[in-house]
């Protein structure tokens, strides 16, 4: 089971949460109210161009933007899972473009964890290499608030 998603400050609360709809979505409520009232639950735009999201998880800046990270399968990508990430700067209701973090070429990607620190977004996962089979800790960072990530490392 993912984690579910809620941050709230003094303008406003954001929850997010994986949903079963025949197909996992990521879904999100929001409340500019201090939590009086919330926004209707409904699928948001990471994953949507997925065919299955395996897990995810999310994280809030100081500044209210909302980090997310999933496992992803697409038709594209056969049956290897990779590692995406997407930002947003208004409590959901708009979306950057989704970014894959995990190499294209790599062995199936699962447990995505993201964390910020100010401009510096973290991202570590589980990979699986074939050569050894095993599963090995990944990471990769962002130094300019999740526009763009370095090559994965160990």
């Amino acid at each position: 089971m993912s984690d579910i998603l809620i941050h709230a400050n003094d303008d406003h609360a954001v929850i997010a949460w994986l949903s079963d709809t025949g197909g996992e979505v990521i879904e999100a409520s929001y409340s500019t109210d201090e939590g009086e009232t919330w926004s209707a639950g409904e699928q948001i735009e990471p994953g949507s161009s997925h065919t299955v999201i395996w897990d995810y998880h999310g994280a809030v800046s100081d500044d209210g933007t909302v980090h997310i990270v999933w496992s992803g399968l697409k038709e594209s990508s056969g049956d290897e899972y990779h590692i995406y990430y997407q930002k947003s700067e208004d409590l959901g209701q708009t979306w950057d473009d989704e970014i894959l973090v995990s190499d294209e070429d790599s062995g199936s990607s699962i447990g995505g964890k993201v964390a910020v620190s100010g401009n510096n977004v973290h991202i570590s996962w589980e990979q699986w290499h074939e050569s050894q089979s095993y599963y090995a800790a990944e990471h990769a960072r962002s130094t300019d608030g999740g526009e763009t990530f370095g090559s994965p490392g160990t």
